[in-house]
């Protein structure tokens, strides 16, 4: 159980979500301008139920084909999604 809002700054040159998955109290996620480059790296915090807000802007994986489409579908729950 949560018992209070969490966010996440990401460092730069990171090449994946992997291991966010397990932050269910997460709320906001700053990962820009890392060194994200595969669509599917959305996957890992696409059931965290808290996330509202996600900025993954710099990252190669924004200039992927259906990016938008697919960022809108696996994360449901946002209110804020920054772009680039």
């Amino acid at each position: 159980m949560c018992s209070e809002e969490e966010f996440y700054v990401m460092p730069l040159f990171y090449e994946s979500l992997q291991g966010l998955e397990g932050l269910l109290c997460l709320m906001e996620l700053y990962a820009q301008n890392n060194l994200l480059l595969d669509i599917c790296e959305i996957n890992y915090i696409g059931n965290l139920p808290k996330l509202m807000v996600v900025n993954l802007s710099g990252n190669a994986l924004c200039g992927t084909h259906d990016y938008r489409l697919y960022t809108i579908y696996t994360l449901r729950k946002l209110k804020v999604w920054v772009q680039d």
